[in-house]
């Protein structure tokens, strides 16, 4: 059909409506609203660009006529449905005619609402006169009609405004929406009302709000699932829809609270970033401790991703990322301490999956060690402290996880030569202490059991690999690439079980890898750090990148010193270099040699510059460095002499001291 002909056809229909009588006929109102059903929308486009044209230029002619359409649907649609249908006794038997005759009328009611969404989409001012009608409908005591007005309105409240020549923007959302951008017709200008509907019908809006502390959970949820494309779409809406997330965060019914969890899965970052206060994601992170193990899981899930997507911003010292996000790593740390073993195992997932993943390559090793970092600069001293037992640094060895896999060994997938009850006995008695750390202590008796029978040595000996103190990366990303693919041909179940079985025993956020970097970052620290102002996330916090470093360094010194071993000649280095004026430098190194030595200081070299430095530190440094020198002289075999000279010195000097202050 010619565009001529449309365009001409249009100008008529126009001059006839506006030339009619008071009332137009219902027939020519039913006709161009059936244009936008979306049956006819596919079959005949142009009918469609015809009706949007006719309709956008006899709006104020039409919205009257309009209004009585509408009504008389949802009214003989409402009474048709019933919604209070009494079931007789033989309610097994076969659907009766007025049940079907009551699904009839509900699916038209359905439909004459995603009518209104059709042509409120295209012609929205049609419609003012209708809102009213919605509303009402929001009050009513039948639950589907509320659900049903709280998803239409919650649709008409999203709709961005356009004008008569759409944006890009604004074709995308009409394609995303079933309509083609062909379909769109831009003959009439016309000023819809878009995004001043929640502004020009406040009564509408501020009852459509109320609906989320409406007394059905089916009303709440459909509020919920209006949240994302309202915030999306209307961020000037930002503070009502904050109010109404926090509602619905603490919402009595757990399946409104796992739903709302949800939708913060899907927000995009920005709008996240710009839009939401920061209270909104404290109350999701309240969510957490959740009675429910799957509103737990979303808030977690919810959490993580948020962190994953911010952290080029929090690295970029961005203050308003860091002030909505930089605490989320601290409240998952949090969660992994409260006594429950289901969700200590879906936290820790989910901070090693989003917060600070194990690297894939050898080229990650850097990034992988600063995103730590990253997360230790917000750490409050509590924290630290958690952190330092999920990362197993704090953990002393063997543990019950490393007791386990011997055991495994010498039960041999039950075919021992000796001792084979005392081994059974053994192996049952782990498995028992073991099974109190996972969410399901039968099921993982069954897993772990299963486990020793298989005899799976090449597995076992994965698992040892990646708790070894002094495993190289290389060999561990090899380890924790093939433990992946043992993992794909199993059961959901023996996965989960071994996953956590891998994350309660391996050193998978800090190691030996970690160590040069971490000295490379205390050596070399950035330029920001020397002019950091406190963000608004702690007190005292953030610490810089130097202080992070050090302190994980203190960390792996005090509680695995074994991780120190291979970068002792390093350590050695750095010290020998008595020019240096970096202080937490020497500091760090210092205590690292010092826990060496404590654990084994056949590794430490007595040669002239480590001798050198040793007596220098322990006669002209600070208390603490004096302390940590003397450690050395004195556990490092070949350092007696100089340990002598010290402390002749270190006497003179006591002397001194009581001589002059007397």
């Amino acid at each position: 059909m010619s565009q001529n002909f449309l365009l001409l056809f249009a100008d008529l229909s126009v001059q006839i409506i506006n030339a009619a009588s008071p009332i137009i006929p219902p027939t020519v109102v039913r006709l161009l609203l059936e244009q936008f059903k979306p049956k006819q929308v596919k079959s005949n486009p142009a009918a469609y660009r015809l009706a949007i044209d006719i309709c956008n230029a006899c709006e104020d002619r039409l919205k009257q006529d309009v209004c009585r359409y509408f009504n008389d649907l949802l009214i003989q649609a409402s009474k048709a449905a019933g919604f209070e249908h009494d079931h007789s006794e033989n309610s097994d038997s076969d659907e009766s005619d007025d049940d079907r005759k009551t699904r009839k009328s509900t699916a038209e009611l359905e439909a004459t609402h995603m009518l209104i969404k059709g042509v409120y989409r295209v012609c929205p001012g049609l419609l003012q006169s209708v809102i009213p009608q919605l509303e009402a409908q929001l009050k009513k005591d039948q639950v589907q009609l509320r659900v049903l007005a709280v998803q239409t309105l919650g649709q008409m409240f999203s709709e961005q405004s356009f004008s008569s020549i759409p944006s890009a923007q604004t074709l995308k959302s009409l394609t995303a929406n079933g309509v083609g951008t062909s379909n769109h017709s831009t003959f009439y200008n016309h000023q819809p009302l878009g995004g001043d509907l929640a502004r020009r019908y406040s009564s509408t809006w501020k009852e459509w709000i109320r609906r989320a502390k409406d007394l059905l959970p089916q009303v709440r949820l459909a509020v919920v699932g209006c949240l994302k494309q309202i915030i999306s779409k209307q961020p000037h809406l930002n503070d009502d829809i904050s109010a109404l997330f926090k509602t619905c965060l603490i919402d009595s019914d757990d399946k409104v609270r796992c739903e709302c969890c949800k939708v913060f899965s899907e927000l995009e970052f920005e709008l996240v970033l710009h839009h939401l206060d920061v209270s909104v994601l404290k109350t999701l992170s309240g969510r957490i401790e959740d009675r429910k193990a799957s509103v737990q899981r979303e808030a977690l899930n919810a959490l993580g991703r948020l962190y994953k997507l911010a952290q080029s911003a929090i690295e970029a010292d961005n203050p308003h990322a860091i002030t909505q996000f930089a605490w989320i790593p601290q409240e998952i740390l949090s969660s992994m301490f409260l006594g429950d073993p289901r969700l200590c195992a879906s936290a820790e997932t989910v901070f090693l999956e989003c917060v600070a993943p194990f690297p894939s390559a050898i080229s990650e090793k850097d990034r992988w060690v600063d995103r730590l970092l990253n997360v230790t600069k917000y750490l409050d001293s509590a924290s630290m402290l958690k952190l330092r037992k999920f990362s197993r640094i704090g953990i002393k060895r063997p543990t019950g996880f490393d007791r386990f896999l011997d055991a495994c060994e010498s039960y041999n997938g039950g075919v021992m030569d000796q001792k084979e009850t005392q081994v059974r006995t053994q192996l049952a008695s782990i498995i028992r202490i073991l099974s109190s750390h996972f969410p399901d202590p039968a099921k993982a008796i069954e897993e772990l059991h299963s486990l020793a029978k298989s005899n799976d040595r090449r597995l076992y000996k994965l698992f040892k690999t990646m708790s070894d103190d002094q495993a190289d990366l290389s060999t561990l990303i090899k380890a924790h690439q093939e433990f992946r693919r043992k993992l794909k041909p199993l059961s959901s179940s023996s996965a989960e079980t071994l996953n956590i079985f891998l994350h309660k025993s391996a050193y998978l956020l800090a190691n030996s890898a970690s160590v040069p970097i971490l000295l490379d970052r205390i050596q070399h620290p950035e330029a920001d750090d020397q002019a950091m102002e406190p963000a608004d996330v702690q007190p005292k916090l953030p610490r810089s990148t130097c202080n992070a470093a050090k302190t994980l360094l203190e960390m792996i010194s005090i509680d695995r010193p074994t991780m120190l071993m291979t970068h002792v000649d390093a350590i050695v280095d750095y010290l020998s270099n008595r020019q240096s004026s970096n202080q937490a430098l020497t500091d760090a190194c210092l205590l690292a040699l010092s826990c060496i030595a404590k654990a084994d200081a056949t590794v430490i070299p007595s040669h002239s510059d480590i001798v050198a430095s040793m007596k220098h530190f322990a006669t002209e440094g600070t208390p603490l460095q004096a302390k940590q020198a003397a450690v050395v002289l004195v556990k490092v075999k070949g350092m007696e002499t100089a340990c002598r000279e010290v402390h002749e010195v270190r006497s003179t000097y006591s002397f001194q001291d009581v001589y002059l202050s007397n």
